[in-house]
Parts: C-alpha cells; sequence; structure tokens
C-alpha cells in the first residue's frame, strides 16, 4: 500500500512540474507581432521593467522574466541599460533580456502600406516612433521638396502622394528630417528605376485614384487606367467615388444626390478634369499603370459588394450594372 501511495506521489510530482515545465517554456516564447520601443528609466527595477514589457505586449508573463532574471541570467538585470530600446518582432524572453543590456535606439521596422493618406501616414510614424504628430505636420508643412516640379505641390495636403509606401527601418529617435528624407528619397529612386522620365504630378493623382479605385490585380489597374484616360481627353468627368470620399467624413458606396451635388474640386462627379491633389499615397503598381494605360472598349466600371469588377461600355449598361448590383 506504501509503495502504490509513493508510487501516485512520484506521478503527481512529476505531473506537477512536467507542467511547470511546459509553462515556462510556452511564456518564454515571443509575444510581440510586431517591432515595440520600450523606454528604460535610470533607477527602475526588474519588476518594473518587467511589468513594463507586459503591459506592451511584449511578454506574456512579467513573473516568468523576473524568474529568467534571476534564476537563469543571474544578476545580469544589473546591466540593463537605460534608454529606449527596440523589441523586434517575435523575440523571446532570453532574447529580450540581452537587447536591453545592449546600447539602446535600435531601428524600428515601420511599414506603410499602399493607398493610405498622409494623415495616416503620419498616424503610423507616430505610433512607431518618438516623434509628434504635430512635429512631422510642422516639418512638412515647412520643407521645400520637390520644388522642382512644373506644378505647386500642397504642403498642406502633408505631400499627398509623395509618401511611398514601403517598409522602413527608423531609429526611434529619428527626426523628421532623417525619416522624410528616406521616404522622398525613396520615392525619388523608384519613380527613375520604374518610370521612364521625371515625376510628373497629373500621372501621380491618376495613379492615386486608381490605387483606390483598383484591387492589387496589375491588369485590372491598367484597364482603369485606360478609362481614365479616355474620359480625361473626352472632357468627361471621371466619376471615381475615391475622390469625393476622400473629403467626406464617412466614405459611402453609393452617394445620395446632396453629395453628388456637394461643391468640391475633388468631386469627379460634378467636375471634369483631374482634383487638385493626390487622394493618397499610391503603390509602385498603380503608379506604373497610370503611366500605361490599356486602351479597351470600357468607359466605365463598378465593384460589386464582394469586390468583383464589372465594366460598361455605355452610360446604358452602367445604369443597368448600378441596378443590378448596388441598388
Amino acid at each position: 500500500m506504501k509503495k502504490i501511495i509513493l508510487v501516485i506521489i512520484i506521478l503527481i510530482v512529476i505531473g506537477v512540474l512536467s507542467g511547470t515545465y511546459l509553462w515556462y517554456q510556452s511564456s518564454m516564447k515571443f509575444n510581440a507581432s510586431e517591432d515595440i520601443a520600450i523606454e528604460i528609466i535610470d533607477g527602475e527595477g526588474i519588476k518594473e521593467i518587467s511589468q513594463k514589457l507586459a503591459d506592451n505586449n511584449a511578454i506574456d508573463n512579467p513573473y516568468i522574466f523576473i524568474v529568467y532574471a534571476i534564476l537563469i541570467d543571474g544578476e545580469g538585470y544589473d546591466k540593463i541599460v537605460p534608454g529606449l530600446h527596440t523589441i523586434p518582432a517575435q523575440s523571446d524572453i532570453p532574447q529580450i533580456f540581452s537587447l536591453l543590456q545592449a546600447n539602446p535606439n535600435r531601428e524600428i521596422s515601420v511599414t506603410l502600406p499602399e493607398g493610405i493618406t498622409s494623415v495616416e501616414f503620419v498616424a503610423i510614424l507616430t505610433d512607431k516612433l518618438s516623434v509628434s504628430d504635430q512635429e512631422l505636420r510642422n516639418y512638412l508643412l515647412q520643407s521645400n521638396y520637390y520644388q522642382n516640379l512644373d506644378t505647386v505641390i500642397s504642403k498642406s495636403n502633408l505631400y499627398e502622394g509623395f509618401l511611398f509606401p514601403d517598409t522602413y527601418r527608423f531609429y526611434f529617435l529619428s527626426t523628421p528630417e532623417e525619416i522624410f528624407n528616406k521616404i522622398f528619397n525613396n520615392f525619388q529612386i523608384r519613380w527613375e528605376a520604374t518610370i521612364d522620365g521625371p515625376i510628373d504630378y497629373e500621372k501621380l493623382i491618376i495613379a492615386s485614384i486608381i490605387e483606390k479605385e483598383a484591387s492589387n490585380d496589375f491588369h485590372e489597374k491598367q484597364i482603369i487606367s485606360g478609362i481614365f484616360h479616355k474620359r480625361l481627353e473626352n472632357g468627361i468627368p471621371l466619376g471615381a467615388n475615391s475622390t469625393l470620399n476622400y473629403i467626406l467624413d464617412e466614405p459611402q458606396r453609393v452617394f445620395t444626390s446632396l453629395e453628388l451635388n456637394y461643391e468640391s474640386d475633388y468631386n469627379s462627379y460634378l467636375n471634369s478634369g483631374l482634383p487638385p491633389t493626390p487622394i493618397c499615397n499610391p503603390g509602385l503598381n498603380s503608379i506604373v499603370a497610370a503611366t500605361q494605360p490599356l486602351n479597351t472598349e470600357y468607359w466605365y466600371f463598378l465593384h460589386t459588394p464582394d469586390g468583383q469588377i464589372v465594366y460598361a461600355k455605355t452610360l446604358a449598361e452602367q445604369e443597368a450594372n448600378i441596378e443590378q448590383y448596388l441598388s
């Protein structure tokens, strides 16, 4: 009987130890899906640091970090360097601990998606870096990029169209000048490497509308580009939802009569020609499509609620498609 009890106790102990080990190992794994900036203040102890890491979703469990710091790494927590540290995505606890013992202010990876506006662009930068929204806006308003173009760039729109979507690496303490020099240089390099000729502001405006109107399919972008070019050449309003949505508080798929008659240079239902500025920051495929339109028999198009594109050759066909897919 005593042997049976002993065996049961041993099995329970083994089970508890195994469960504890598995819990410990799982807690050691990475938690963050993106780079995270953590500021370690001089004088903070391991408890405050571990809680700060957990609050910023760099780790799952602050106690595991404390256990690792004390039992595994000895007194290595005394070597943690105060300052702004970048924790790369998918870092586990040993990696984080090692990073915090190194010099701070590492580079942060920042992805800026295609089709976002400059306001959204700035918001992502301020969320990831130490710089404020107002500092970035003020810098753009006072800067003089692209003054050699044959048009006046609207700084109030924060260089809409010129902030090239890409994945960048910035230091957490980067200045506005360092940030935008990198972004604008990237735009210049990408344009010159892909497009035959200097930066064309009208083509950039068309590209921004294509970016908002088309899917990621390059062929579709070229067809829509061809439709826009034909309408521009014939003095027909573009009738692009995206230009009107650019100035509305809430984007709409179908507009009311009041919205369709809203007086604005961005209302491409009311006005022929292009809006005064780009309406977003387009990706490279949209820029290429704007410079390489595909000539087809279509004059109209729409997207169904499930994202399918439907083309039309005549206004009557377009109205029938609207009735069928959007009513």
